[in-house]
């Protein structure tokens, strides 16, 4: 069996963080669950990372052009290599430059990650989108596949939502498994608080107004922005600016992740928290709510004193908060324990 997995997502900056952290991850899961099919990739390799590159598997170089000669080299492509099975591992994206094929001579399979064009109205990229023909020509191509894989069962129902009848029985959802440190110290956290950079969806600049206002009352604790940030508060006192390198260790040390977006399909940093018992600030959202449950300290995004007022409880309890984190980090654990199998499953299925 052929399978020809869809890496061109990396071409476009899904590289460490959203949607190609969940690709990769997912991706690795289905290697180490022993799948037995032959797998193509369909991508620029050196945007992928060492350990993905040496895997023994057929490339095919992408060379990017537009979503509309994609719609007829893809069918190209399936009939070339003799593809039993096309899996694109993202679709209904916010990229012009990457869609699904008009028509496949193969069973397919998709993975959506969250319907933001659709119903994220605060985000001026995804009502851009919204009016294109190729949102319109990728939603109406969607209904065509065999197997749609959601990341949560938010997107699920996002899903349904907006095809209504007739795609129930092809929806299945599978959650990422995410790294698990070998130990988790048992150290006092420092008094800093964690917030990644992002778009609109992710709330940023009314999160830092949070933590200034935080700050005021609890002036030894200082604010993390990781990530490339564009927002001009570098005089903001409190607040530094990092990139990722050391995320994961930050995590670690730190009294507490601020997670607070207005929209979400899945939220990864909750989860890769958790891994390290530490405390979550989190936006009262449905996919954050299925994830994460009790480990979380839910707050209104959209609320600034709710946002504080969840700080201070993060802050004034900390070890309860991070004996959360720990108890929702084994819960998550066994919800996505078998994402590789059941991704072989749905394989064997379609085949």
């Amino acid at each position: 069996m052929n399978i020809l997995w869809d890496f061109r997502l990396f071409s476009f900056g899904y590289r460490g963080r959203g949607v190609g952290a969940y690709a990769l991850s997912m991706a690795k899961a289905i290697r180490e669950a022993g799948c037995e099919a032959r797998i193509i990739i369909w991508g620029e390799k050196s945007s992928l990372p060492e350990d993905i590159r040496a895997w023994p598997v057929q490339w095919i170089d992408y060379v990017p052009r537009s979503w509309k000669s994609d719609l007829f080299i893809i069918p190209f492509i399936i009939i070339k290599y003799h593809i039993d099975i096309f899996h694109y591992w993202i679709a209904l994206g916010p990229l012009f430059r990457m869609g699904m094929g008009l028509f496949h001579s193969c069973k397919t399979c998709v993975t959506v990650h969250d319907i933001g064009v659709e119903y994220w109205d605060e985000v001026f990229h995804c009502v851009a989108v919204r009016k294109t023909w190729y949102w319109k020509i990728q939603k109406m191509l969607l209904p065509r596949v065999d197997s749609i894989v959601c990341n949560s069962s938010s997107t699920r129902a996002d899903v349904e939502k907006l095809y209504k009848k007739g795609i129930k029985r092809k929806i299945h959802v599978l959650y990422p498994p995410v790294d698990y440190p070998d130990a988790v110290s048992a150290k006092k956290r420092d008094a800093r608080f964690l917030l990644l950079d992002g778009k609109e969806n992710k709330n940023t600049k009314a999160i830092i107004e949070g933590a200034q206002q935080f700050r005021q009352k609890h002036p030894h604790y200082s604010l993390v922005l990781l990530g490339g940030s564009d927002i001009d508060n570098c005089n903001l006192e409190g607040v530094t600016f990092e990139g990722m390198e050391r995320y994961r260790e930050l995590l670690a040390e730190s009294a507490g992740l601020l997670f607070c977006s207005l929209h979400e399909g899945l939220g990864l940093p909750p989860l890769e928290a958790m891994a390290r018992h530490c405390p979550l600030v989190l936006s009262d959202i449905p996919c954050l709510r299925e994830t994460c449950a009790e480990a979380g300290c839910f707050v209104d995004p959209r609320d600034m004193e709710s946002i504080v007022r969840g700080m201070e409880d993060c802050a004034l309890n900390n070890d309860e908060w991070v004996e959360r984190s720990a108890q929702g980090a084994l819960r998550y654990e066994r919800m996505s324990r078998n994402a590789g199998k059941q991704w072989i499953e749905i394989y064997k299925g379609l085949a």
